[in-house]
């Protein structure tokens, strides 16, 4: 998978744990080519080169350079940058800002993945799931004998009502990782919501549903999603009338159920924040404090995300956690295997005709393609321009836009019939779009998990990818 970012002649990239010099290429008319060293220093975060001093802005074409990883010239951590590029580290400090120490997991597990998407061969989950109908539907129903690596980490110390972090990059099995566990302990015969799974989007939260029904088709557990923009009050009716076990939901519309006392938390023992640095980020910490003072005391919590080994996730387990665990997949590398990282230097004028011919290639197979912009207005400005040249394989994807409208997108996106997704952020976590080989960052990402969670789109299970 390939990993693409331009905007004007500003290259931008990501790797593994080292301080890796490569080079971007400019194409003149006249076929002459110069080269600037961007240097990329790489130890858990992504840094950003600065603009050349003479940018080709009268270029009419772009050369694209992929540096193989076995040709990168790795400085190493003791080495410094060169002095002529300007480079940004991006990250947080692993300390505590009161005691100037390092705050603690009680424990870290981390977790080798091999390159064939993290299956175990040998292993089921008749190892690690005690009822037969989960079992039959993993296996059966959904053609997922195996655990995956993360799966076979997490379920174990989850059944044991142990507190988890699961730090994981996307197409490892993190959402049924939490899943399995809290279907696994529901008791059936109860009428109370025993479980509550909390995400930042609507798409997300619908998309955790979704595979939470296909899991308990043959059991006698009913879920439900919670989520804003749809009408409250149905969900109201439909809550009274299906009992749901388990509630799937966006922070808002939880704590505004919560609030209106239409939704009941004491029974609840299990609660799941997925994506949970995002959840901190947007401004959802007081809602999730809210939340969890609800739910019953002897509640267990399980945080997930690519990116989720930061401070401020750490912080905020420890605040809430019982000796929280700390489950990581390659720590050592945020990013999947297979996914390739490539600069492009445009000039700002072609960078739409770009992000055309890279999408509509000709020559070469490319299957789906998601290009992140920063600003919804943005998301419309490109997909406007996409509609002049003629590019009507395109669909695109706003913050604003309604449940229905949003939904649309997703379904005509995942089903193939288009083969080009404009998007702000909100495309960047945690939904399944396993069909996507290419991501372009149309608009720099703000920081280095904004970059991970983007290029986590592509490179999923072990699959092939590139981000431009």
């Amino acid at each position: 998978m390939d990993v693409v970012g331009f905007v004007g002649p500003v290259a931008y990239s990501a790797a593994g744990n080292e301080t890796i010099s490569s080079k971007i290429c400019f194409q003149r008319r006249q076929r002459l080519a110069r080269t600037r060293t961007v240097l990329r220093a790489i130890e858990k975060d992504v840094i950003v080169g600065d603009i050349p001093e003479e940018s080709p802005d009268n270029d009419d074409d772009f050369e694209e350079i992929e540096v193989p990883e076995d040709e990168f010239d790795v400085v190493g951590k003791g080495g410094a940058p060169e002095k002529e590029s300007q480079v940004l580290v991006l990250g947080d400090l692993d300390v505590d800002e009161e005691s100037d120490e390092p705050k603690k997991w009680s424990q870290v597990i981390d977790v080798a993945a091999p390159e064939d998407g993290s299956i175990l061969e040998d292993f089921f989950f008749e190892v690690l799931l005690e009822s037969h109908d989960l079992q039959y539907t993993l296996t059966m129903d959904l053609d997922k004998p195996r655990p995956t690596k993360i799966q076979s980490a997490v379920v174990p110390w989850a059944l044991e009502g142990r507190d988890i972090v699961i730090c994981s990059h996307t197409g490892t099995g993190k959402t049924m990782a939490f899943l399995l566990p809290i279907i696994e302990q529901i008791e059936e015969d109860s009428d109370e919501v025993q479980a509550m799974i909390v995400a930042p989007t609507r798409e997300l939260a619908m998309q955790i549903s979704g595979e939470c029904d296909k899991l308990i088709q043959r059991m006698d557990v009913r879920s439900m999603p919670l989520i804003g923009g749809a009408n409250p009050a149905r969900q109201i009716e439909k809550m009274k009338k299906n009992k749901p076990h388990i509630v799937v939901g966006t922070p808002g519309r939880l704590a505004e159920l919560y609030e209106s006392r239409k939704l009941k938390l004491s029974s609840v023992r299990m609660t799941v924040v997925d994506e949970v640095d995002q959840c901190l980020s947007q401004g959802f910490i007081d809602t999730l404090g809210s939340l969890m003072k609800r739910v019953s005391n002897s509640n267990q919590l399980i945080f997930a995300s690519a990116t989720a080994d930061r401070v401020s996730v750490r912080n905020f387990a420890l605040k809430w956690m019982k000796e929280p665990m700390l489950v990581r997949v390659e720590a050592e590398r945020r990013m999947p295997k297979k996914v390739s990282h490539h600069y492009c230097v445009v000039p700002k004028r072609k960078r739409i005709e770009t992000l055309r011919k890279i999408a509509f290639s000709q020559e070469e197979q490319v299957g789906s393609v998601i290009a992140f912009v920063d600003s919804q207005s943005n998301v419309d400005t490109a997909a406007e321009a996409l509609s002049r040249m003629g590019a009507d394989s395109v669909v695109s994807l706003r913050g604003d836009a309604d449940k229905r409208e949003r939904a649309s997108v997703m379904q005509g996106f995942r089903n193939g019939k288009a083969k080009l997704l404009i998007a702000t952020e909100i495309a960047a976590r945690g939904l399944d779009l396993p069909e996507v080989s290419i991501v372009v960052n149309l608009d720099l990402p703000t920081d280095s998990d904004h970059y991970i969670h983007r290029a986590g789109r592509c490179g999923r299970a072990g699959a092939e990818g590139t981000v431009r």
